[in-house]
């Protein structure tokens, strides 16, 4: 049998040379370099529960998408089909095209030391569980009397896999 390399000794540094620690990749939108520009604090809010509600400050050309990917991340993205709605529940308030900015849609802001605001509502409907996952089939086993309780048990199908 041959005898193996020594392991250890070809992975390591010189004690001089030091390596500087790296910077995690730090990714600035244009717009947030402008401050001229306009910007608006979302306060976001799920229509039926107020635990997953939230505060944003954007400029007000960011797009409905980007807010919709907020609240889905905001969600561990289990969520989908999204109604928002700016200031209240209402069908002329409902926010429609997601590519739209919120300028166009009738969000408006002022400088960023204003701090304007705008309340916006959401409802949503959670991806679906397929029912065979939750609940195994049960089908009926016809035997004998059993304990008095008839000839019918349930036992659960065999799993197909």
């Amino acid at each position: 049998m041959p005898k193996k390399g020594k392991k250890g000794k070809k992975g390591r540094k010189k004690k001089g040379a030091s390596r500087e620690p790296e910077v995690p990749f730090e990714y600035a939108r244009p717009e947030e370099l402008n401050e001229e520009d306009p910007w608006v604090t979302l306060n976001i809010h799920l229509i039926s529960w107020t635990f997953l509600d939230f505060t944003v400050e954007v400029p007000t050309s960011t797009r409905l998408h980007s807010v919709i990917e907020m609240v889905r991340k905001q969600h561990g993205y289990s969520v989908y089909h999204f109604e928002m709605y700016k200031n209240s529940r209402q069908p002329e308030n409902e926010l429609r095209d997601p590519l739209r900015t919120l300028h166009e849609l009738g969000i408006q802001g002022g400088p960023r030391s204003a701090k304007v605001s705008c309340e916006i509502l959401y409802d949503f409907k959670a991806n679906p569980i397929p029912q065979d996952l939750l609940v195994p089939e049960v089908k009926l086993k016809e035997e004998g009397p059993r304990f008095g309780l008839g000839s019918m048990h349930a036992y659960p199908s065999p799993s197909p896999h």
